[in-house]
Formats: structure tokens, sequence, C-alpha cells
């Protein structure tokens, strides 16, 4: 399991990218270009799974709205 851990009020899962939740619009590309490292959360925005596959698939550049942010 991944550590969690906190990116201002947010608690993450992922070590190197998060979704910023207030720009993502739930669009679905990332989940489309990478859908083995985003999914959609319960709230229908993206989520990230796992951040080496992200980085693989072009990373924090695969979202439109510049929600995915690299730490």
């Amino acid at each position: 399991m991944k550590n969690k851990h906190k990116v201002g009020d947010k608690l993450c899962s992922s070590s190197r990218f998060y979704v910023d939740k207030e720009k993502c619009i739930g669009c679905g590309t990332c989940v489309a270009i990478c859908s083995e490292a985003v999914e959609f959360d319960q709230d229908g925005k993206a989520k990230i799974i796992d951040s080496e596959k992200l980085d693989k698939c072009g990373g924090k550049n695969i979202c439109p709205m510049g929600a995915i942010i690299e730490m």
C-alpha cells in the first residue's frame, strides 16, 4: 500500500502526483489516456492510483485543465 500524506488540507495516496479537485472538471481525458494510473473517484473527479504508471503516460501533462499536480 502506498504511503498517505497531506497536501494542504487534502489526504493523498500518491507519492508524486495529486489531483487538485477544484481544477478537475471530471472530463475523463486523463482516464482515457492512462486508465492504469487514473480512475474516477466517488465525486466524479480524477483520482491517481499509480504515480509510476502516470509518469510513463505523460504525468501532469495529460490533464487539459492542469488539475494533476506534480510534487
